[in-house]
C-alpha cells in the first residue's frame, strides 16, 4: 500500500469540541451530539474485559466494562495512523482513526516538560444505548521523584469498535481539561464494508461526514497506483453530510487495495478524521 503521508491551549482546543458545535479538523476527532442515553491490556494481550455488543445485534440493557488495549507505536496498522498521531501530539488533542472494523481513540496531553507528565484511558464501558463511555486521567510528576527535563508528548491510543457511533468522553484529573462529553466521529463510512469486493470500476460509497468548509477527501489505491483522489463537496460543519456517491475509479492491477476517507486540516493540511476501507477488486 502507498503510504500516505504549534501548541494551543487545552481550553482552546476542547472548546471547539464542546456542545455548541463540532471542531474544525486537526482541532478535535469529533462532534459532540445530543444527550442521550476496564481492565487493562496492551495490544498483543490477551481480551480481559466483555466484548463490545453491536447494539444492531442486540437487545442487551446492561452496562459493560470492556476491556482497554492501549496500542503502542510500533502495533499501528497502518503507516497513515502513524502520520495523525505525530500530527496531532504536539497539543491537547482527543480524535479518531478507523481502520477495518477498529476505530482508534487517541488521547494526548500536548507537550510537557518532562515524562512525569501521563494520559492514560483506564476506563471504557458500553452503555445499554449503545454509546461507548470512556475515562482518560491526566497525570502529574510524582512529588519528589527527578525526572529528567526532556520534552515529552504524553499520548493513549486505545481500540474500540468501529460500529460505536457515539463517545461519552469523561477527563479526570487536578490538571484535566474540560471533558468533551457526548461526541461523534466526524466521519463514518457505512458502505463499502472492509472487506468487501469492488466489482467493475464503479465504488458505491455511503456514510455521513462533518468537515471545514464541507470537504472530504476520497482517495482509493490498489497498492501499485492511486486509482481515486476526489474531493466530495457538501454541507459545512456543524451540518452534517449525507454521502451516497458512486464514484468512477482507474482499472486496478492489485487484487486488494485500500479506501482512505478523510478531512484535511485547515490548520497545517494534514489527514484527519481517517477512514481506512481495506477491500478486494474482481479480477
Amino acid at each position: 500500500m502507498t503510504a500516505m503521508a504549534g501548541v494551543v491551549s487545552a481550553a482552546l482546543v476542547l472548546s471547539a469540541c464542546g456542545a455548541a458545535a463540532p471542531s474544525a479538523p486537526g482541532q478535535g476527532g469529533g462532534a459532540s451530539v445530543p444527550e442521550g442515553t476496564g481492565d487493562t491490556a496492551s495490544a498483543s494481550d490477551g481480551q480481559k474485559g466483555a466484548t463490545a455488543t453491536n447494539p444492531n445485534d442486540s437487545n442487551g440493557s446492561q452496562v459493560k466494562k470492556l476491556a482497554v488495549r492501549h496500542v503502542a507505536e510500533g502495533d499501528y496498522p497502518a503507516a497513515e495512523m502513524g502520520d495523525w498521531v505525530r500530527a496531532n501530539r504536539e497539543r491537547p488533542f482527543w480524535g479518531f482513526f478507523t481502520f477495518g472494523g477498529t476505530r482508534y481513540l487517541m488521547v494526548s496531553r500536548g507537550p510537557s516538560p518532562n515524562p512525569g507528565h501521563k494520559v492514560e484511558v483506564q476506563e471504557i464501558k458500553q452503555l445499554p444505548s449503545g454509546h461507548l463511555q470512556v475515562r482518560a486521567v491526566f497525570r502529574d510528576p510524582e512529588p519528589g521523584k527527578l525526572y529528567a527535563q526532556v520534552i515529552s508528548y504524553p499520548v493513549d491510543v486505545v481500540e474500540t469498535p468501529a460500529w460505536a457511533t457515539a463517545y461519552e468522553l469523561i477527563f479526570e484529573g487536578p490538571k484535566a481539561p474540560k471533558s468533551p462529553g457526548l461526541v461523534e466521529p466526524n466521519i463514518m463510512v457505512t458502505a463499502p464494508k472492509p472487506e468487501h469486493t469492488l466489482t467493475g470500476t464503479s465504488l458505491h460509497l455511503q456514510g455521513k461526514a462533518r468537515a471545514f468548509e464541507g470537504q472530504i477527501h476520497v482517495y482509493l489505491e490498489d497498492g501499485h497506483n492511486v486509482l481515486l483522489d476526489q474531493v466530495l463537496s457538501g454541507a459545512g460543519a456543524p451540518e452534517w453530510m449525507t454521502i451516497d456517491k458512486n464514484f468512477a475509479y482507474k482499472a486496478p492491477t492489485n487484487p486488494a487495495g485500500m479506501l482512505m476517507v478523510y478531512a484535511a486540516s485547515p490548520r497545517d493540511g494534514s489527514k484527519q478524521d481517517v477512514v481506512m476501507v481495506p477491500v478486494r477488486f474482481q479480477r
